[in-house]
């Protein structure tokens, strides 16, 4: 509307969606997409088709580069709250700055290099958090304008233009101009909410650049407004070891659970005999109640790491900070964890104890352990296992990160 007001024919495409998930995004495809939009504006009556641009915004500008560098015909591209750098990189920059903010404990923060160092996710994809955007920006020769907002703790406030201004003075381009609002979010928007009222200024700052081009565009200040922080560099994490890849983590977490599946299956297949009259399998005390609990415990061990995950990314995404439940979820995760390993430790301890003393003949009544028993002993113990070593290496033991 400012656009508009101002005397700007203003084209909103609806974003292209072919292609496009969670997984997979092919951002040539999208400029190419994109491309219709200049096509369509350059024949409207009114339209200067010297004078046609681009406004990109977040993940828009990556195809917006692409589109500006690719077409002689866009004569500006304007970058609002531009990640610039590679996704994976950024998403680093965003996870570490949202779990400070929430206030997480730091032994949290090796979470962002173990799910984004891993370049091998688990059923493919994400190709696209490499994406370079950078060869692009080298070739593009008119000039540039980019927004950001200094409560916008997902993007590389100051990094961002770096890198931009780097890259078009390859091309022998110096026209880029970079302002910043204020208390304004990834939205431009004040408070947290993504339908909030513009920043003072965006609209404003908008329009006069687009209609004074060329004459804004190497006008003073070239930086102006607020001033942004950026408390780290924005860089591609180290990579994972192999046995931390994708696939392998999920192969973990699979095992583990299928291990105690299995466990309860055997237990429960093993009580059909007493349909009958006749003895099911059996644990001798206090091992079969040992490892019921042990069981469970390791299940809610689990389910509440993946719960306090899950309220650290709702107090995240929502700008809010909880103290209590960012220290208080934390303990109680460890403590269950906690809780898991010495029962785990005193029940091998007495299955070893036990499986000693019967070979020295000092308890009567013959085999003290089954076939079908052990099987379900050996399940539980292993799949335990298992899901101990997975809690230790996403951070849930401090002393072992």
């Amino acid at each position: 509307e400012a656009l508009s007001s101002a005397g700007a024919a203003t084209l909103v495409p609806a974003k292209p969606m072919e292609d496009y998930s969670l997984t997979s995004r092919d951002y040539r495809a999208m400029a190419a997409d994109y491309r219709c939009s200049v096509d369509y504006l350059i024949t409207l009556d009114g339209v200067d088709p010297e004078r046609v641009g681009l406004y990109a915004e977040s993940e828009g500008a990556i195809p917006g580069a692409v589109l500006t560098a690719d077409d002689e015909r866009v004569a500006f591209l304007i970058m609002a709250s531009a990640p610039v750098v590679r996704l994976r990189e950024q998403m680093a920059l965003a996870m570490d700055s949202y779990m400070r903010n929430v206030g997480v404990p730091e032994p949290m923060l090796t979470l962002i290099p173990r799910v984004l160092g891993s370049a091998d996710i688990p059923g493919g994809g994400f190709q696209y958090a490499d994406f370079d955007s950078a060869p692009y920006l080298r070739r593009i020769t008119v000039p540039v304008l980019m927004l950001y907002g200094t409560a916008d703790a997902s993007m590389p406030l100051v990094q961002g233009p770096m890198t931009v201004r780097e890259a078009v003075r390859q091309s022998g381009d110096d026209a880029l101009t970079v302002r910043y609002y204020e208390g304004a979010n990834h939205g431009l928007r004040l408070g947290a909410s993504t339908d909030g009222d513009l920043a003072p200024g965006v609209a404003r700052d908008l329009a006069r650049w687009v209609v004074g081009l060329p004459g804004t565009a190497d006008a003073a200040p070239h930086v102006a407004g607020a001033t942004p922080t950026q408390a780290y560099w924005a860089r591609t994490p180290d990579p994972t070891r192999w046995y931390a890849s994708g696939d392998l983590m999920l192969a973990a977490f699979v095992l583990g659970f299928g291990l105690l599946a299995l466990a309860a299956v055997l237990w429960a297949a093993g009580q059909a005999p007493r349909l009958r009259g006749r003895r099911g399998v059996h644990l001798p005390d206090p091992i079969g109640r040992w490892t019921a609990s042990l069981g469970l415990s390791i299940v809610a061990a689990w389910a509440l790491y993946l719960a306090y995950i899950a309220g650290v990314v709702s107090l995240a995404t929502s700008y809010r900070t909880s103290y209590l439940f960012s220290y208080g979820g934390w303990m109680l995760a460890q403590l269950v964890a906690l809780g898991t390993v010495i029962l785990y430790v005193r029940l091998a301890q007495r299955v070893w104890l036990m499986r000693r003393r019967m070979r020295r003949g000092r308890e009567e009544g013959g085999r003290w352990l089954t076939v079908p028993a052990g099987c379900v002993l050996g399940s539980a113990l292993c799949g335990t296992a298992v899901l101990l070593t997975a809690l230790a290496y996403w951070g849930l033991f401090p002393l072992l990160y």
